[in-house]
């Protein structure tokens, strides 16, 4: 790999976890408001129980960006996003979300919904899609900043 593509590649994977953790912050921050029930804390509490889960999101989200990378064996592969590894992307979230709530809802009943909450199978619409929709976000608000960065190294050079 040069020199340039490894700096790409280093600014894309710390891209992806600020942009990710940002989405899911929010996300989580007004689920758990408005669609949740049985979380009312000290805002102490609230708010480091919103950080590790916006941080295990973003995880997630990595996670299932390098799968895809080394699926593809490409590092930058969302620069020329195909729509098999949409696809993988959005599967893999749906997923991993499925079973962290099947297990969360249903099994240890660590958290219920509130009557809002739209289910399917018992399971929270919104938190199925959760990890797809902020990781698909987060892939092309990367690839926005990535493009930028390049379209101006490219203007220096000229």
């Amino acid at each position: 790999m040069d020199r340039r593509k490894a700096g790409d590649a280093v600014s894309a994977l710390a891209l992806i976890l600020i942009f990710s953790f940002m989405l899911n912050y929010i996300w989580e921050s007004v689920h758990e408001a408005f669609l949740y029930k049985g979380f009312k804390c000290q805002a102490e509490l609230y708010i480091m129980m919103i950080l590790e889960a916006a941080f295990t999101d973003a995880s997630i989200i990595m996670g299932i960006y390098l799968g895809v990378a080394a699926l593809w064996m490409d590092i930058l592969w969302f620069l020329s996003m195909k729509r098999s590894q949409l696809f993988i992307s959005c599967m893999a979230g749906i997923i991993i979300a499925a079973v962290i709530e099947y297990r969360g809802v249903l099994v240890l009943r660590e958290w219920s919904y509130l009557p809002a909450m739209p289910t399917i199978f018992g399971i929270g619409l919104t938190p199925l899609v959760q990890l797809s929709a902020t990781g698909l976000l987060t892939f092309w608000l990367t690839r926005r900043i990535l493009h930028q960065k390049c379209a101006c190294k490219q203007l220096k050079r000229i």
